[in-house]
């Protein structure tokens, strides 16, 4: 695997990571809203985003993924983090309840959502390295 450091930390890159995982979370709201027969709107998708976007955030300050936005492995514990403090929040702003189901399905597409884009950036990026060095 590619060190994902090369992939750089400078502001534009960590800007370009944060919109992506923003981008991974409304995603995640949308097909759910939609597969649910929920509204789909612009503030329906923000009523389901706002508690995992906190979770982000916070994993993005514990972690300092800055640090190596593109990292999996940073992904992997900001996805945790994004998990546990959206369904929390979800449930203590009482925007959600308890739903062992959404909690299943969350786990799984954050995981993959938040972690696939940046092993999918990483193999990416080892592949154009390796390119670069014939």
């Amino acid at each position: 695997m590619a060190n994902t450091k090369t992939l750089s930390s400078t502001p534009s890159a960590i800007a370009f990571a944060v919109a992506l995982d923003v981008l991974m979370i409304a995603l995640f709201a949308i097909v759910g809203r939609q597969n649910h027969a929920i509204g789909l709107n612009f503030v329906s998708v923000l009523q389901t985003m706002w508690p995992f976007v906190i979770g982000l955030l916070v994993g993005w300050l514990v972690f300092r993924v800055w640090r190596n936005p593109f990292s999996p492995l940073y992904g992997l514990g900001l996805a945790a983090l994004t998990i546990v403090f959206g369904q929390l929040i979800r449930i203590l702003s009482r925007t959600g309840a308890f739903s062992i189901p959404f909690i299943l399905v969350s786990v799984f597409a954050l995981l993959l959502l938040l972690v696939g884009w940046r092993l999918i950036g990483t193999g990416v990026s080892a592949i154009v390295s390796k390119s670069r060095k014939r």
